[in-house]
């Protein structure tokens, strides 16, 4: 969800609470004109205020529920706007958006298991027939790339090590020429800066795992 938009939400809020709130002085001082004893009015005004902020957190909780991935968005600038967005994001952030986008594509039990000793394992879960899936993460600088000594590490735990049957690598940049070939070799799924964009334009990465030879 963009800053905009946040700030869009914040300002429909607090332009929520100020009316409720000018709604409540105006009721307490109607039922006094209307010579309601005052403690009356003054539970009158209570009431008032905390179905106020019933309503407050109601607005606040529906706003929280809007998907942050949507499907059907595939214009070029989109897509460009989420890659600027994930370029600032951190490793530990990038982990958590894959795991978001396996969720949206229809796998179950996902996690994300990336940290000290993670041995490759970044995000796991199971692919929508069942098999077990483990992704490498790599959050690099669109200037770097990912090489073929960080592929050998990912291939020597995902299956061995993690019981993985679909090995997954994604990165916001791109891998050089023995990293992809030895990814291709070993039927790893690549997921590059162009993968990566179209994934978050709404692509299925299951149409990336289908692509690879078995």
């Amino acid at each position: 969800m963009s800053k905009r938009k946040k700030k869009q939400d914040l300002t429909a809020g607090e332009l929520l609470t100020v009316a409720w709130g000018l709604a409540c002085l105006m009721s307490t001082g109607a039922t006094q004109a209307l010579g309601v004893p005052r403690v009356a009015s003054y539970w009158v005004a209570a009431l008032l205020f905390i179905s106020g902020v019933v309503l407050f957190v109601w607005y606040r909780v529906a706003s929280g529920r809007r998907p942050l991935l949507r499907r059907g968005s595939t214009s070029r600038g989109s897509a460009a706007v989420s890659l600027a967005g994930v370029d600032a994001m951190s490793g530990r952030e990038f982990e958590h958006l894959v795991a978001g986008l396996c969720r949206r594509d229809g796998c179950s039990r996902v996690r994300v298991s990336g940290g000290a000793g993670d041995l490759g394992a970044d995000v796991v879960g199971l692919l929508p027939d069942g098999r077990r899936f483990v992704v490498q993460c790599k959050r690099f600088a669109v200037t770097s790339k990912v090489g073929s000594p960080d592929m050998q590490r990912f291939l020597g735990t995902g299956r061995h090590v993690h019981g993985a049957q679909v090995l997954i690598f994604a990165t916001t940049t791109v891998f050089t020429t023995p990293a992809r070939n030895l990814g291709v070799a070993q039927s790893v799924v690549l997921i590059d800066r162009d993968r990566l964009g179209a994934w978050l334009s709404g692509r299925s990465a299951l149409s990336f795992v289908g692509a690879v030879r078995r």
